[in-house]
């Protein structure tokens, strides 16, 4: 896996995470 591709999953999974904060 690239470090770009891993940089994208883990700016995802952070949005994700502060998606889940505020709706839940």
């Amino acid at each position: 896996m690239s470090k770009c591709s891993v940089q994208h999953l883990l700016s995802s999974f952070t949005f994700l995470l502060s998606f889940i904060e505020i709706w839940g």
